[in-house]
């Protein structure tokens, strides 16, 4: 189909269109959805949460994958986690170590904003890319792995360690001062 075609030549167009087509529907029909017919049912689940939408789409994609590539699958995943948060633990440390105020920085972002854009993985975007152009149909299960970063602890975590480096300079500081 012509339609798929067009939508399939820009990377994430199957993901992206369908958001756009989303946006502009709220942006001028607003009340749209606040129907009894949309909040209710299975639609509702839809539209207020996406937990079921997220079980139904992992129960469907592991469906098509064999067991035996598990091992594949959670290689590629610690290895894009690890770069990720290595990624991230880097420019948390160069940001400790040369930014004078690490709560305006560059543009006005503050290192909170820089790391968590860092730290943090769209997982729709990720596996809509990798469903349309990954080599091996398992790619877009390394998500599964990648998904354990998703969330505020790694990036609150990576941004405690400069301070800590702070801590321990000020503690040997003070052992030797009255």
């Amino acid at each position: 189909m012509r339609i798929r075609a067009n939508m399939q030549r820009i990377p994430g167009g199957m993901m992206l269109f369908p958001l756009l087509i989303g946006a502009l529907i709220r942006t001028f029909l607003p009340d749209l959805f606040n129907l009894t017919e949309f909040r209710t049912s299975f639609t509702g689940g839809l539209l207020t949460g996406t937990s079921a939408l997220l079980a139904a789409f992992y129960v469907c994609l592991g469906s098509t994958i064999q067991f035996k590539a598990t091992g594949y699958i959670l290689k590629k995943g610690v290895a894009l986690w690890t770069g990720k948060i290595g990624t991230a633990l880097i420019i948390a440390l160069m940001i400790g170590w040369f930014a004078p105020n690490p709560n305006d920085l560059f543009l006005g972002l503050s290192a909170l904003a820089i790391v968590a854009a860092f730290s943090d993985t769209n997982g729709g975007l990720y596996m809509a890319l990798m469903g349309q152009l990954a080599k091996r149909r398992e790619d877009v299960a390394a998500y599964s792995i990648m998904s354990v970063e998703s969330g505020p602890f790694f990036t609150m975590l990576i941004l405690a360690l400069p301070v800590w480096r702070v801590f321990r300079y000020l503690r040997s500081f003070f052992r030797f001062c009255p």
